[in-house]
């Protein structure tokens, strides 16, 4: 009996270190997903800034 349990013990960690480890990978992409964001709207922002500049310099 001991050892069913053992065995049903290790596959209940296997499950969690699998679940963690989506969960991990969920959470890092996430991140990088925000990280990609705000580099594009601050290049965005500067691209604008730069027009705007470039347009009041030919005024």
């Amino acid at each position: 009996m001991s050892d069913s349990r053992q065995v049903q013990s290790e596959e209940e960690g296997r499950r969690r270190e699998e679940e963690n480890r989506r969960r991990l990978d969920w959470e890092f992409q996430l991140e990088q997903d925000r990280q990609r964001r705000e580099r594009e709207a601050a290049a965005a922002a500067q691209a604008a800034a730069d027009a705007q500049a470039q347009q009041q310099y030919w005024s």
